[in-house]
């Protein structure tokens, strides 16, 4: 035993004579910066860390809820593409020496793209008809969304922003009268009266009205019975100084009387033409105080005489449009009469040759209020929202009054009269469509559709999706040709919401994030061809150079004209053009380092072109080009790199060229099917969509493209009914939204 203890003590005293190897440190990685701190699924982000493993595949990046693996490792940092429903939040680095402290925030944009490519909604766009002029069997329809006075017959014929419109029943079977405010930008707004002819679309007779701009109401009166010929228009107007009445010549539009106030009202809700030169309002004496149904004389001084309503009664007031149902007009044996809807709903019908006064209350049918009146013969239209109704009501038998007939109407809401041809145009707010009925036995004659956007002729229109802010909800934009401006759709309203017109005119498709240029019209820049002093988001491109497309870039916005590349600058509001002749824009983009793209087709050849921000402003030529062989259909960043689409020199294969830093060509790859132009790029970059016929059918197909084999590919086809106008993506990429015409509407992609 004695020796073994000492031989342990020998080995012992050799171990401890030795130096000891011990395994290195292991240290834990330490996440220093996160670049870009937002982004889209599949997008790259680098992460600047120490600690971090050689081998980029042995460092895990957990999202707050997905985990990726490294890419690559440059300059000591990691590179990582952002999986699919990462999440928002902290990130934290993994690898064979630990895990690092939780760093960030780090925002997920969303998936980029479509997930499955099928519908998933849709939302109608309608009009809300706020006047019907039916005249010589032409219907004319005063829209809410638009402001302005669509022309069944012919819908290209739009006047925008009518404030008011009448109808000048003595002028022949197309005659019209209309308050126009044409430019939002002036202060005060210009007013304009312009008279129209509505037959031929022509508007031989306008005037100023530097004075009475704002909104009001626009009557046509018909002349005393002892001056037939002594036609006026009415206009009324409330502001801060109460209830004021002007009057102009029915036929050369000139002023007759200057604007009188009328005593002792605050609040004008409403005129109809009363005959004999008068008009019977609808009249509000002080703030709180209910409507009074009046007759009013116009003069210097007009004379306003209430007609008594039985005690209990209340008018029916709309607390969305400006004017509540009132009508008035003669019966079949020439006695003048009005009559007003009541809360009840019931009429409250007046003499007015008389007094004037009462003459009966007379009961609709139901008791949900009429939206508005129409008088004819006699007979009193009532049009019943909440029925579905329209109600005729023959009035000429008081005091009971009987109804003579009722038509289904969706959302009945206007109507008018047309007694050249003795038919009644009706229009709802649940669709677009005005029914023609007998005015005799309410028969259906016929059903009339009124696109919301005329004058599109299935052109593609561009489209553009603004982010929700503190301030704004999140909304759809769509560029329109005619009327030229645009049309914003908050997304968060209710369903059967209007969308807003917006009077901007030569409007251009964005595609891109928008700069807040302007807090008065933040969502889109606008182009117009006059002078730039008329308003500071007002831009002159020169006398026929119309604009084609637009991109908002980080500090100026680019634009394609027919006549050059313009740059915008945001800060000093002036325009700077780089002239190419005859330029027709297939595609705008912008690409890093502050540049801007452009695919161009001009003297006869096509090319894709290249700025720096510089270059541009400054009016030079692309600082490169590169000119494709045959026809070109557009170019697109694709993530991250710059293709071109276009035919060979023959004509006969379609074809994607990937171009570099200088436009030079990298690789040409064959594309197994050829298509018109490139609407929208995914917010990722790994998707586009275009758009094509469906065969046999008016209808079209929503195609979506993506990377594939060699080259990019069809990966999703969606039909649509009716024809696509516009695309925008939303935020997250992985909703598309198209406006599509017959029908009007905006339909969901997921």
């Amino acid at each position: 035993m004695r020796t073994l203890a000492m031989l342990a003590a020998a080995l012992l005293a050799a171990a401890c004579s030795r130096d000891l190897t011990v395994p290195p440190e292991t240290t834990a990685p330490r996440i220093l910066a996160i670049r870009p701190a937002a982004a889209y699924a599949g997008e790259r982000i680098t992460i600047e860390a120490s600690g971090l493993d050689a081998a980029a595949d042995a460092n895990l990046v957990q999202f707050p809820a997905a985990v990726a693996r490294g890419e690559s490792i440059s300059g000591g940092a990691l590179v990582v593409r952002v999986p699919a429903d990462a999440g928002s939040g902290q990130l934290t680095v993994t690898t064979g020496g630990g895990v690092s402290p939780s760093a960030g925030p780090f925002t997920y944009r969303g998936l980029g793209e479509l997930r499955v490519g099928a519908v998933a909604g849709e939302t109608p766009l309608l009009h809300k008809p706020y006047r019907i002029l039916a005249l010589g069997g032409d219907t004319f329809l005063h829209s809410d969304l638009l402001l302005g006075l669509v022309r069944y017959s012919d819908p290209a014929f739009v006047r925008d922003l009518a404030v008011a419109v009448d109808a000048l029943p003595w002028a022949g079977a197309g005659g019209a009268v209309a308050w126009l405010e044409s430019d939002w930008s002036a202060e005060p707004p210009v007013s304009r009266l312009v008279r129209l002819d509505l037959a031929e679309g022509a508007v031989p007779l306008e005037q100023g009205l530097a004075d009475f701009a704002g909104g009001g109401t626009i009557v046509a009166m018909r002349g005393p019975s002892a001056a037939p010929a002594d036609h006026k228009i009415a206009l009324l107007r409330t502001d801060a100084g109460g209830v004021t009445l002007a009057l102009h010549d029915a036929d050369t539009l000139a002023e007759t009387q200057p604007a009188a106030a009328l005593p002792s009202f605050v609040e004008e809700r409403g005129c109809a033409d009363a005959g004999e030169g008068q008009l019977v309002c609808l009249l509000r004496e002080a703030a709180g105080l209910p409507l009074v149904l009046a007759r009013v004389t116009p003069g210097a001084s007009p004379a306003v005489e209430v007609i008594p309503l039985p005690p209990g009664t209340a008018i029916q007031e709309d607390a969305v449009d400006g004017a509540d149902p009132l009508c008035a007009g003669p019966t079949s044996g020439g006695a003048r009469m009005a009559a007003v809807g009541l809360d009840d709903g019931r009429l409250a019908v007046a003499d007015l040759d008389g007094g004037p006064a009462l003459a009966a209350l007379v009961d609709t049918g139901s008791r949900t209020p009429a939206r508005s009146l129409a008088c004819a013969g006699g007979a009193v239209l009532a049009p019943k929202l909440a029925d579905d109704l329209l109600v005729a009501v023959d009035v000429e038998a008081l005091p009971a009054g009987e109804i003579r007939w009722s038509a289904n109407v969706p959302r009945a809401s206007r109507a008018a009269v047309d007694l050249a041809s003795g038919t009644v145009h009706a229009a709802g707010e649940g669709d677009n469509r005005v029914l023609v009925l007998d005015l005799a036995t309410g028969a259906l004659l016929a059903r009339r559709s009124f696109d919301v956007l005329p004058g599109r002729a299935g052109a593609v229109q561009g489209a553009a999706w603004i982010t929700a802010d503190a301030t704004h909800p999140a909304t759809l934009v769509f560029a329109l040709a005619s009327p030229p401006g645009v049309l914003e759709l908050p997304l968060s309203a209710a369903p059967g919401t209007f969308p807003v017109y917006r009077n901007r005119p030569d409007a251009i498709g964005v595609f891109g994030p928008f700069a807040p240029y302007d807090p008065a019209y933040r969502y889109y820049f606008t182009l117009r061809e006059h002078s730039l002093t008329q308003s500071g988001d007002l831009w002159d491109f020169g006398a026929g150079a119309g604009a084609q497309l637009g991109q908002d870039g980080p500090e100026d916005a680019y634009v394609g004209t027919s006549e050059s590349l313009v740059t915008i600058d945001y800060p000093a509001k002036t325009v700077h053009p780089a002239p190419i002749a005859g330029a027709t824009f297939r595609s705008l983009g912008l690409l890093p380092g502050e540049r801007v793209f452009a695919a161009i087709a001009a003297g006869g050849e096509s090319s894709v072109r290249a700025w720096t921000g510089a270059q541009a402003a400054a009016g030079d030529p692309a600082g490169a080009s590169w000119t494709a062989p045959g026809d070109i259909a557009g170019a697109a960043l694709l993530d991250g790199v710059l293709w071109a689409f276009h035919w060979d020199a023959a004509g006969d294969a379609f074809q994607g060229t990937q171009l570099g830093a200088a436009l030079a060509p990298i690789r040409t790859v064959p594309m197994a099917e050829a298509f018109d132009r490139i609407l929208a790029v995914s917010p990722n970059g790994r998707t586009f969509v275009t758009w094509e016929h469906q065969p046999y059918s008016w209808d079209t197909s929503v195609v979506v493209f993506a990377a594939g084999g060699i080259g990019y590919s069809r990966v999703a086809t969606v039909p649509v009914q009716g024809t696509v106008s516009g695309v925008a993506f939303d935020g997250t990429g992985e909703a598309l939204h198209v406006l599509t015409r017959s029908p009007d509407r905006v339909v969901r992609i997921e």
